[in-house]
């Protein structure tokens, strides 16, 4: 036994795998900078959809098991085949989208914001009649305990830069429409969210 150690030599240093974190560090490295993380941007979507929204829907479908987005896309799928069936729906989707934005549903946040900035991609102009909606969703969402959360404020706030890129010439034309509607969640009582949402 003594003859196994000395050929395999001294044990490597105990590295540690987990450094905890406090909430300041985790809330610093959070990331929403929607130009940087966005990669190559495509023009057009894949094969085998007609819409952003349908891919982003599938691709969730297989990345997401959550009850909440699993209801969402058994609900939304057959609406949204194609990009003219999408905006003849776009209203029923979004009221659909909006009500699974909850904080129990944390485990499909993430598949649920990358719909949400697919449809803004999908309707681009016709999605400002919404942004006021989802926006006022959003600040709810913010009272519910995903402001204590920074991997869900990433989820959140990454969307919300996403929704803003896709609306930037509708929102710059009509500025003091797009600080009014961003007002709750710029004005929050924590000063990170007022930080991303800035």
């Amino acid at each position: 036994e003594e003859d196994a150690r000395a050929a395999m030599g001294r044990k490597p240093p105990r590295q540690r795998n987990h450094v905890f974190k406090n909430f300041a560090r985790r809330v610093a490295e959070v990331d929403v900078d929607v130009h940087r993380t966005m990669g190559e941007l495509r023009t057009a979507p894949l094969a085998g959809s007609t819409c952003f929204f349908h891919e982003a829907l599938i691709k969730w479908q297989e990345l997401n098991c959550g009850a909440d987005f699993s209801a969402f896309c058994a609900e939304t799928m057959q609406m949204c085949q194609s990009l003219p069936q999408l905006v003849l729906h776009q209203a029923q989707i979004l009221r659909f989208l909006l009500a699974r934005l909850t904080f129990d549903a944390k485990h499909s946040l993430e598949a649920l914001m990358a719909c949400l900035s697919a449809l803004a991609r999908d309707l681009r102009g016709d999605f400002l009649s919404h942004f006021g909606a989802v926006t006022a969703r959003l600040s709810a969402l913010m009272k519910t305990g995903v402001e204590r959360e920074p991997e869900l404020l990433e989820h959140v706030f990454a969307a919300l830069a996403r929704m803003c890129k896709w609306l930037q010439r509708q929102l710059a034309a009509d500025l003091p429409l797009a600080l009014e509607l961003t007002r709750t969640l710029r004005r929050h009582r924590q000063q990170h969210v007022r930080l991303f949402a800035a």
